[in-house]
């Protein structure tokens, strides 16, 4: 009884950890590499007067993104 309770125990803890590392590797898959997460560095604005403010004194444009509805394109 001891030796099947050891065994299955080992089967579990080895069938955890591949798991636990195919999983892993799964995951890392589908998160952004650090070149493509880029875009979360900006420093963007909510507050549109902030923006225009900081706009004029650096000279540049403002991307002014605006949408209607569900952010998944379910209506």
């Amino acid at each position: 009884m001891r030796f099947a309770f050891v065994c299955s125990a080992a089967l579990f803890i080895t069938a955890t950890t591949a798991f636990g590392q195919n999983l892993e590797s799964r995951v890392k898959s589908v998160l952004p590499t650090a070149d493509e997460d880029r875009w979360a560095k900006i420093p963007w604005h909510t507050n549109l007067a902030e923006a225009r403010v900081e706009a004029e004194k650096t000279g540049k444009p403002i991307l002014f993104w605006v949408m209607n509805g569900n952010p998944l394109g379910c209506a």
